[in-house]
């Protein structure tokens, strides 16, 4: 793969990898000694896979009205509405990122055009 999209690469499957700790955290009962020994990295992370999944579920709720409607002050304003009712008072990780991803939304509004402009924003169809 090119340097150059070794990066973006990364973070193609992140969420399958988060689920995949989840599971394991979840597991961990059913596993055998040598297991738990080798998976045990996932349990010491235990905090980070749990704001994660919650990341990966304030992203999931976002990302659908982004996908059905555009993106237009309307939908950025729900998405905004489901960032703060997902992630506000979640600690200081998810606080920060709420605040950028807020923050992002507030630039895309105050790009000009009219209120009922929309912007496709899903490349499902490609």
């Amino acid at each position: 793969m090119p340097n150059n999209m070794r990066a973006p690469a990364r973070w193609m499957n992140v969420f399958d990898w988060i689920q995949w700790a989840k599971n394991m955290m979840e597991a961990v009962g059913s596993l055998t000694a040598k297991e738990r020994g080798m998976y045990s990295f996932v349990r010491e992370r235990g905090a980070l896979v749990d704001e994660l999944s919650e990341v990966m579920s304030c992203f999931r709720k976002v990302l659908t009205p982004c996908k059905e409607s555009g993106l237009s002050r309307k939908t950025a304003m729900e998405c905004v509405a489901i960032i703060n009712q997902e992630l506000m008072g979640r600690g200081e990780r998810l606080t920060g990122l709420r605040g950028m991803m807020i923050g992002h939304f507030a630039t895309e509004n105050a790009l000009p055009g009219s209120d009922e402009e929309v912007h496709d924003v899903s490349s499902d169809i490609i």
